[in-house]
């Protein structure tokens, strides 16, 4: 969260959010929330395998946040995409876009 913010509230796993829903909160979470995005293009994706993708992918997203070591991140899913990285505190949660708080 960015200082002084609130996460909004009503957040949870877009898959159960209404459409509306995650219009409202949309920006609710640009104005609150550092925001790191991750791309690859398919023929990164063909070069490295879909895990080696992600891993950069997640890599680049948390690169642009405020994060060092001791930043505790949280990856939905059970595959730590962060490990081997300087990321040490990042863990895994399954079900975690609904269940841990920004």
């Amino acid at each position: 969260l960015k200082s002084g913010a609130l996460p909004p509230e009503g957040l949870n796993d877009s898959k159960q959010l209404t459409r509306a829903q995650r219009d409202h909160m949309f920006p609710q979470i640009m104005n609150s929330c550092h925001i790191g995005q991750g791309w690859v293009e398919a023929d990164v994706i063909d070069e490295l395998g879909l895990t080696n993708a992600l891993k950069k992918a997640t890599f680049d997203a948390v690169s642009q946040l405020e994060a060092d070591h001791e930043t505790i991140i949280v990856i939905d899913g059970s595959q730590n995409f962060l490990e081997g990285t300087h990321y040490t505190s990042s863990k895994t949660t399954i079900g975690a876009d609904a269940s841990v708080p920004i």
